[in-house]
């Protein structure tokens, strides 16, 4: 429910709603909504708590009530006003992927609502103006004169030039806010090396570095319901209490010495965030998009030693020895919804969901447990799923494994390459000054900067010539669409499967186009395999090739309106994944495509995302890595093995991580060993015979 009209200015220019809601920030009582028809910028005077919403019309609520107190009409389009200034203090919506330029020539239009003015005014220069008003921040993101990254400066008031610069690789979300004398940078985003960095005011020397494993947080990034995006005038870091405070990119809470850098606590009660977490009195007040709450500033710190956590977790004990399981599930599920970091929760968890045949739970609740406990090993992993290993890196993992004589490398977006000895399984770790978002080549590792420009940081001596994908040639072979295929080589040429089923061959310097006879084929691709001649894949199902390389016959035919998305074989038989309705389908087919052998339905859960992204012959039978790691026998009989994250809560990670790409990775077996990277953080190490139940 609302109260009062719409906050409307008549523009015209949005359709959806946007609702404004006031709360006690002590008791958390609602005390008003109202609602504007689009994206409308909201600023708190301080001194009243009066809010102001504004685009072209700008409304005075009342704090207590939402009542509209005053009424005034700023400029419109072009010359709408940008910024409030309340209380002389500026109040300016940064735009959606960046910080505001700081060209000193900048003005911005706002609008003083103590003066009643509109007018054009240096804004930045007093938000980053240093408390002792001597010193001011200028902040870059961007391309730099060839560089990429963020470049803060300072420069006495009343001087031109800088004094000192601060270079970083990320770019920055988050204005850097003054502590003391000094600056607090909160640099990254979710994806790439963040760090909180605290830099003398004077000389812009780090006096300590905090690295944020999962990224930091950007505000604003997490879309609304309807459509819009909330404000983005907000930081991710910021002083609670006697900590410094900085949001992490899943959302976690660090609080940080803020004289030394050191991690006082860590706590994960949300993944979103519409505001930075402030104190009021003894509690921390967190505003996200699942809602408002205040959590006791004591039990985020660890410092109580005993709190209604640990009251649930008795319960959920009781409970389970009194029969009723179900129940004591379900309240560890509400402990754990409102505080993931707790590990004897998921050590029960664990516990019940065994007692409850939850096996992908139990993963789930097991493996959150290793993470937060800092173990590597469990012994019901290891009898149930043959888990030898998982190896914790606390960052995001993108780049494919890759592997170089008796060593795994893993990458990581905090910019660290681990070295894992496949037989001993020791790792060796090196800190790059980028995110290592790939792995080209056990040659290289690349880092990635904003911008998308990758520059070599670190290399080793063998060379991987299979990292090589581009196929050089003429104009007439470069020349693709959307819809053409990968090129491969076979037999000393190139081939490039094109949309439609016809397909190119680069012969030296000549260039042949084949059209297939078949009816159309929207997307194909060829596939090689040293069991038997080439295949094409793709729309429709598989395809015999002839000598060109180009469709003649469909050899497996999928359901209607599905595809094949991957392709293996091995001497005798075929896998194939392809879809049924919104579900991924694994077939193991007979290799000439005279009968289909089983099938087998992987992942459901996360089907609607990726059922897989790679799959391979492995062991008798087929490996499928994506949504989760499964093998399939290629016989009729036989179990299969499938590990990955249950419906609960799994790697902790929001919406954003799970959405970007497949949880697990490209798998490499090395020495009777299954090494798979997982989006959580870790690469977990198998042992193959268990995995094929040999």
């Amino acid at each position: 429910p609302v109260v009062g009209p719409v906050l409307d200015d008549r523009t015209g220019v949005y359709d959806f709603d946007t609702l404004v809601t006031g709360f006690d920030a002590t008791t958390g009582k609602r005390l008003w909504t109202r609602r504007t028809p689009g994206h409308f910028e909201v600023a708190i005077d301080d001194r009243t708590d009066a809010v102001y919403v504004w685009r072209e019309r700008l409304f005075k609520l009342n704090p207590a009530t939402g009542a509209t107190e005053a009424e005034v009409a700023l400029p419109g389009h072009p010359r709408r006003v940008e910024a409030l200034l309340v209380a002389g203090r500026p109040y300016y919506p940064r735009p959606r992927h960046h910080l505001p330029d700081d060209d000193p020539q900048a003005r911005v239009s706002s609008y003083d609502v103590d003066g009643g003015r509109v007018a054009d005014r240096d804004l930045l220069t007093p938000a980053r103006l240093s408390p002792d008003e001597r010193r001011v921040v200028a902040v870059k993101v961007g391309t730099l004169a060839g560089w990429n990254g963020t470049r803060i400066t300072a420069r006495l008031f009343a001087v031109k030039e800088p004094d000192w610069t601060f270079e970083h690789p990320s770019p920055a979300f988050n204005e850097p806010v003054w502590v003391g004398d000094d600056l607090v940078a909160l640099l990254g985003d979710f994806h790439h090396r963040a760090e909180v960095v605290r830099v003398g005011g004077a000389d812009g020397k780090p006096r300590w570095r905090f690295a944020l494993p999962r990224g930091a947080y950007n505000p604003g990034r997490d879309q609304l319901r309807g459509g819009a995006y909330p404000a983005r005038s907000w930081d991710a870091v910021g002083m609670c209490g006697e900590h410094l405070l900085a949001l992490g990119g899943e959302g976690g809470l660090y609080f940080l010495d803020p004289a030394t850098g050191k991690l006082a606590a860590k706590a994960s009660p949300v993944t979103t965030h519409l505001a930075l977490p402030r104190l009021v009195g003894d509690a921390v007040v967190i505003c996200s998009l699942d809602g408002i709450r205040a959590v006791p500033r004591d039990v985020l710190l660890r410092r109580r030693a005993a709190d209604e956590g640990d009251y649930a977790v008795l319960r959920a004990r009781c409970l389970h020895a009194l029969g009723k399981t179900g129940e004591a599930i379900a309240e560890l599920d509400a402990l754990t919804d409102l505080d993931p970091d707790r590990p004897e929760a998921w050590a029960l968890k664990a516990d019940l969901f065994r007692a409850h045949d939850r096996p992908l739970d139990e993963v789930t609740a097991r493996c959150r447990h290793l993470e937060l406990t800092g173990r590597d090993t469990s012994p019901e992993l290891r009898a149930r799923w043959g888990l030898v290993k998982r190896i914790a890196t606390g960052n995001e993992m993108l780049a494919d494994l890759r592997a170089a004589g008796d060593a795994v490398y893993a990458g990581t977006s905090g910019g660290w390459v681990l070295k894992i000895d496949a037989r001993t399984l020791a790792v060796e770790r090196t800190e790059h000054p980028d995110s290592v978002l790939q792995l080209t080549s056990v040659e290289w590792v690349k880092g990635q900067f904003t911008g998308f420009n990758w520059r070599d940081v670190s290399g080793w001596t063998d060379a991987d010539p299979k990292a090589k994908a581009a196929v050089p040639g003429p104009p007439a072979w470069t020349a693709i669409t959307g819809a053409d295929g990968t090129p491969v080589r076979w037999n000393g040429k190139a081939y490039r499967p094109l949309g439609g089923g016809g397909v190119r061959v680069l012969d030296g310097d000549v260039v042949r186009e084949f059209k297939t006879a078949l009816p159309p084929i929207e997307r194909w691709q060829i596939h090689l395999s040293p069991w038997g001649p080439p295949l094409g894949y793709g729309s429709g199902g598989v395809y015999e090739l002839d000598a060109d390389l180009c469709p003649v016959r469909k050899l497996i035919a999928v359901a209607a309106g599905a595809g094949v998305a991957r392709l293996a074989g091995d001497a005798k038989t075929l896998g194939v994944l392809t879809s049924r309705g919104p579900l991924p389908v694994l077939q193991v087919w007979a290799r000439d495509g005279t009968g289909m052998v089983r099938e087998e339905t992987p992942c459901p859960r996360a089907a609607t995302r990726y059922g897989g992204d790679y799959l391979a012959a492995v062991g008798g039978g087929y490996l499928l890595a994506g949504g989760e790691v499964v093998w399939v026998p290629a016989a009729a009989g036989g179990g299969v093995w499938r590990f990955g994250f249950g419906d609960v809560p799994g790697p902790g990670l929001p919406e954003l991580y799970t959405a970007a790409a497949p949880l697990f990775g490209r798998p490499l077996v090395r020495d009777d060993l299954v090494f798979v990277r997982c989006r959580d953080g870790a690469v977990y190490v198998f042992d193959l015979a268990a995995v094929t139940g040999r």
